[in-house]
């Protein structure tokens, strides 16, 4: 073995080779990892324990205990997170799964109630605040279909289009 690591801890690969034997030793490891795991019951053990705090935690759901104390220094807390808080703005925009037992109005509907105008009335207050509070942000599919009828060449719009590079990695196959 060639490879040894830096004091830090981090190991150097200078060549191709060098890659192909840190690509190698790396699958070595991770499989010897696996198969001390496997043979302790490590993953048995993981898989008890997951599957205990999940059972823990139906529990304190369905019983609505936010808090469950124990004598020996520790604590459990029921944590309830919402993600991706947006505005429904049409109906189009309405999402296939909606919060338990709550209505939700799209703030098209929203305005043109209390304005009683629709936002497609031009020179109507509803439209006036439709446009407030909202703005225009550039379909990639009507682009795409404005190339397919020829209202754009692919060279045109090219200039326009940028996209972020996520980091490289290497994700190993079995052949």
């Amino acid at each position: 073995m060639a490879l040894k690591p830096a004091a830090n801890g981090e190991y150097n690969v200078r060549n191709l080779k060098e890659a192909k034997e840190a690509l190698q030793l790396m699958r070595a490891i991770a499989e010897e990892v696996r198969e001390i795991y496997e043979e302790h019951g490590i993953t048995q053990l993981q898989d008890d324990s997951t599957e205990l705090k999940k059972a823990a935690t139906r529990w304190a759901v369905a019983s609505k205990t936010e808090r469950i104390d124990f004598d020996s220094g520790f604590h459990a807390t029921l944590v309830s997170q919402s993600y991706d808080p947006r505005y429904v703005a049409t109906d189009e925009d309405m999402p296939d799964e909606l919060p338990e037992g709550r209505k939700v109005i799209p703030l098209q509907t929203i305005i043109e109630k209390k304005f009683k105008s629709k936002v497609s009335k031009p020179g109507s207050k509803a439209r006036e605040v439709w446009f407030s509070i909202t703005k225009r942000v550039i379909d990639r599919e009507a682009i795409d279909q404005a190339v397919a009828d020829g209202v754009f060449k692919v060279d045109d719009v090219a200039p326009a289009f940028v996209e972020k590079q996520k980091a490289p990695y290497l994700r190993i196959f079995e052949d």
